[in-house]
């Protein structure tokens, strides 16, 4: 159907993509990320969509026989909804027919556009995911399209007691200041990177991964350790490596040649080279050259796209180039 549309003369030909269509294009879309593997990708056909949270409250579930009641029961549970509801995201990407002619013979150029669409969406969805905020706490312009959600950054450093993305089921975010700043000081024991040495500590080594991994809830300890992901900037594992070549070791040696996959205490590390390294001191994007590390497990992270999406493309004769208008719908939480 897309490539019927690119040979067409008209003027302007439209087409909403169906269902499968769309899918296909996301997962090429998602290919390009880092997205596809650590998130939950919940596809919505309309534009509001719910999901449920719910876990026990505290206490105890099984009680002795001799002394088990109607008092025991467990009959109330916390219970609280996930709300995803989509806005509108439109771009246009524009091919001249110079750009067409200069293709090598035999390559698809539909093929070729489409992908370069697809990747471009890709690499802004991964921000927008991440940094933004309604808040205008990273001064995002309105016609910045981080302006228009609240990403999973400000979600989970805002979701203590009495913040806007408290969960009744599961409670707040453990946040963590390798800054070491006032009040947050004791944190970790040596303020700067993923992995710092003190010779007059014990153990020399600072891992935060280590101490990341010590702050999880006790009763989260029950996922895997292989279902948990670390999520950073490239430029985080790359510190990290570099700690592990230091240690002169056969790790070290394995760090120094590259490992394909890398992990921490059996938790894959995941480079997301788009989250932001402008933060400040308060976590407050393009106002300093700090940067975050998450650790969540699996499909913790979820983003939304209705799967109306929409690819236009019109013939600007005059100016001798194809426009290609794409629009597509999102939400996080």
């Amino acid at each position: 159907k897309l490539v019927e549309m690119t040979k067409s003369t008209m003027d302007g030909a439209a087409v909403t993509l169906s269902i499968e269509e769309a899918d296909a294009f996301l997962d090429d879309v998602f290919d390009q990320s880092s997205l596809k593997n650590n998130a939950q990708i919940v596809r919505m056909n309309k534009p509001d969509k719910y999901i449920n949270q719910i876990s026990y409250k505290t206490g105890n579930f099984l009680i002795p026989a001799g002394s088990f009641s109607s008092a025991y029961y467990k009959s109330s549970f916390d219970a609280a909804q996930i709300q995803l509801t989509t806005k509108e995201l439109r771009g246009c990407a524009v091919v001249t027919d110079s750009d067409k002619e200069d293709v090598m013979p035999g390559i698809d150029w539909t093929d070729t556009v489409l992908k370069l669409i697809a990747k471009r969406v890709a690499n802004q969805l991964e921000e927008i995911c991440w940094i933004s905020d309604t808040q205008s706490l990273g001064g995002f312009a309105a016609a910045d399209p981080r302006s228009q959600f609240d990403g999973w950054r400000y979600i989970i450093t805002h979701s203590a007691n009495g913040e806007t993305y408290e969960s009744d089921a599961f409670g707040s975010a453990v946040l963590l200041d390798a800054t070491l700043t006032s009040p947050n000081t004791t944190d970790f024991r040596i303020a700067g990177k993923i992995s710092e040495y003190d010779a007059s500590g014990e153990p020399p080594w600072e891992y935060k991964y280590q101490v990341m991994q010590q702050n999880i809830p006790s009763e989260y300890f029950v996922v895997p350790m292989l279902d948990w992901r670390l999520l950073n900037h490239t430029k985080v594992t790359l510190d990290y490596q570099a700690a592990l070549t230091d240690r002169q070791t056969t790790l070290g040696d394995s760090a120094l040649t590259g490992v394909p996959n890398l992990y921490f205490n059996r938790v894959p590390i995941v480079d997301a080279p788009l989250m932001s390294t402008t933060l400040d001191s308060a976590g407050v994007h393009g106002g300093g050259s700090y940067t975050d590390s998450l650790l969540t497990p699996k499909n913790n992270l979820v983003l939304g796209i209705q799967r109306a999406l929409k690819l236009e493309k019109y013939r600007d004769t005059p100016n001798f180039r194809d426009l290609w208008f794409f629009s597509i719908r999102m939400d996080v939480n």
